[in-house]
């Protein structure tokens, strides 16, 4: 999963930013491994420490309630 951010002023061109957060591995016995940022306190699901790397993670309900919001697949 990624993080797409955008930031728009007036009389300045757009910039948008893309940070990956999580990778999903799942294997034919259906397991499941997240590797991602280390979340954070805040106030928002979506809060993560960008400065440290991606890592092993406990599957916790913050990363599957992001996937969750995702489209599915047509």
């Amino acid at each position: 999963m990624a993080q797409v951010k955008t930031e728009h002023r007036k009389g300045e061109p757009s910039k948008a930013t893309c940070r990956e957060i999580c990778r999903y591995y799942i294997n034919g016995k259906g397991q499941c491994e997240v590797i991602g940022l280390k979340r954070t306190m805040g106030p928002y699901l979506d809060c993560f420490s960008y400065y440290e790397g991606m890592a092993l993670r406990y599957y916790i309900n913050t990363y599957s309630h992001l996937a969750s919001l995702l489209p599915s697949p047509l």
